[in-house]
């Protein structure tokens, strides 16, 4: 059976589908788990925003509006925590950003801010607090001294009995990459010296070393709740890539190449290429480094924009001026090289004018320039077109293309480095979560732990995996934790009552003790001042009298609408209990 949503997250979440997000707040003080409840708030916002998004640009500036307003209301209330003594108030959020919520898909309050990329949320101090212990685990309370020295010598580890060590996601972080690079060095070795005409034995073992971390990427495809974006997702789609060059490199060593182009060393070189380039992903562990992969990401996107406006330029100026410098020219792989080589080289700055004046040796005999003996010469109206149409063609693709993209790359520079530790905060959690989840031993070792995993599960039923995003509580622990969460909201709104908003009565009662005390004093009041403090109070007096008739139309109103639904759902009910009795009753007659 599915929990139920208790009453005033039902009002809660029926006023944010309505857009009453003021008559939302007032019920939030009621809810139950309502940090939670403000997550789920935003996350309905974010999808709205999405929605909304080029179509009505009123409800997404709204809605954006409404997001932030959430985001602080959760990221407030947890913060209260912090007002506790330090340890006890850490502890207990973060307890409570990884407690399930039963009502909404066993989410945690962590999963949620994720789902929704919540970034203000996910930078707060408990969260990073909470995301720091699971990283660090037992190690946290060690030296960076003592971690590297358990790591290089792990028997001390063992003898000392803290197998918990090997199974925190730093120390899982560290060998990895300390096999890494060690397999990288491997591979240079032996594209730089051990390609021979037979594969060697280092070739064998460099094979079993890919083949492993294949195993690996198949483990997490299998464990991902969506596989298709994990695939398409950048680093893993790099690692495939990676892996699939190299079966097809150590493939085409099995077969014989002339000593023109030797295949099998030019796939193996792209192939690590690719695994270096993989190493990049443990900068994003960085805080200064881990914004700059974002900021080369989003980079990229402009680039690809901006090829997309070159390529107009580059193919007109590529065609038109090599037709005019060597007409007639042959239908031929060269030809179209040399089409595409000029123009592309001119944006660096290689104008070929010697070529393109024929001031080079060169001929005008076929056969001597077919077979490479010497260049063919330029035309004679190539000569005298072809510089002036490569100034035009350098003017808009190197001056006003290129500096159009320099400006984009500042302008997303700028927008990301503003966001950047949000972001750094943000991408964390995911380095975090997948080293979580990987197994203790890492590649070429994984291998012979999947099989012994494979035959335990054979054997008998396994085991759930430790997952260190959720905690398993108590329902005691759970009432704690609710009871404190409970505080920490009515703690937060009660705060967030200021001088500045001060309600109409306040300041009515205000201007009367201000008159009182005039009175009691004895001063002598013009009578143009005292008028002035009574028509400020009249005001003040009709103005919250206006405010009160709205308001309670306001509610009168709403819960008139939902009155009227739960009326008309609890008619449906009515309907279908009638006509399942009336189904049961001629199912007996029968």
């Amino acid at each position: 059976m599915l929990p139920s949503l208790p009453w005033w997250n039902y009002i809660f979440l029926w006023c944010i589908l309505l857009r009453q997000h003021d008559m939302a707040k007032v019920v939030f003080q009621k809810v139950e788990k309502p940090t939670a409840m403000a997550l789920i708030a935003y996350q309905l916002c974010h999808s709205t925003k999405r929605l909304a998004k080029w179509k009505d640009k009123n409800l997404e500036a709204r809605m954006e509006q409404d997001m932030v307003e959430w985001s602080r209301l959760a990221t407030g209330t947890l913060d209260e925590y912090l007002r506790s003594p330090l340890e006890e108030g850490r502890d207990l959020a973060s307890e409570l950003l990884l407690t399930n919520i039963p009502f909404w898909d066993n989410a945690t309050c962590l999963e949620l801010a994720i789902e929704s990329q919540n970034l203000a949320f996910v930078e707060s101090p408990v969260c990073q607090y909470t995301l720091d212990i699971i990283w660090m685990g037992s190690s946290s309370k060690i030296s960076s001294l003592q971690f590297a020295i358990y790591l290089l010598f792990p028997f001390l580890v063992i003898f000392n009995g803290g197998l918990e060590f090997f199974d925190i996601p730093m120390t899982k972080f560290a060998y990895n990459v300390m096999m890494y690079v060690a397999f990288l060095i491997i591979y240079a070795y032996v594209i730089l010296f051990g390609l021979a005409r037979n594969v060697s034995t280092i070739e064998y073992a460099l094979m079993t070393w890919v083949f492993s971390m294949l195993v690996e990427e198949i483990r997490q495809v299998a464990t991902a709740t969506d596989k298709t974006k994990h695939i398409k997702s950048g680093w893993n789609a790099i690692d495939f890539i990676s892996i699939f060059l190299f079966f097809i490199g150590f493939g085409l060593r099995f077969k014989n190449f002339p000593d023109e182009f030797d295949a099998p060393r030019v796939v193996l070189s792209l192939a690590f290429v690719a695994f270096v380039l993989r190493l990049i992903h443990i900068f994003s562990l960085q805080k200064v480094l881990g914004p700059k992969l974002i900021m080369i990401k989003k980079m990229f996107q402009d680039l690809l924009y901006f090829l997309l406006i070159l390529a107009v330029f580059f193919v007109s100026y590529a065609i038109s001026s090599h037709s005019i410098l060597y007409p007639n020219s042959p239908a031929t792989w060269e030809t179209a090289r040399q089409i595409l080589r000029r123009p592309y080289w001119h944006l660096y700055g290689e104008l070929f004018l010697d070529e393109t004046e024929g001031l080079m040796d060169c001929t005008n005999n076929a056969t001597m320039w077919t077979n490479g003996t010497y260049q063919r010469c330029p035309s004679e109206t190539g000569k005298m077109i072809v510089p002036i149409m490569m100034g035009v063609y350098l003017l808009f693709a190197n001056i006003l293309l290129v500096n159009l993209l320099i400006a984009l790359f500042s302008y997303t520079f700028n927008k990301i480095h503003v966001m950047s530790d949000s972001l750094w905060c943000f991408q964390r959690y995911f380095l975090i979560k997948e080293y979580a989840i990987r197994p203790l031993v890492c590649p070429p070792l994984n291998c012979l732990l999947h099989m012994y995993q494979l035959l335990k599960r054979i054997r008998c039923k396994p085991r759930g995996i430790h997952d260190r995003f959720r905690l398993e509580m108590l329902p005691e622990s759970r009432r704690k934790i609710h009871k404190r969460e409970k505080e920490a909201v009515r703690t937060f709104m009660k705060s967030q009552t200021t001088p500045e908003t001060e309600t109409m009565s306040s300041k009515i009662i205000k201007d009367n003790q201000t008159m009182v005390d005039l009175g009691h004093n004895k001063y002598v009041l013009d009578e143009d001042i005292v008028e002035e403090l009574r028509r400020s109070m009249a005001a003040h007096q009709t103005k919250m009298a206006f405010l009160n008739d709205e308001l309670r139309s306001l509610i009168r109103d709403e819960f008139k609408l939902i009155h009227q639904s739960f009326d008309a759902l609890s008619r449906k009910v009515a309907k279908l209990e009638t006509k399942v009795e009336d189904n049961y009753i001629k199912s007996q007659r029968r």
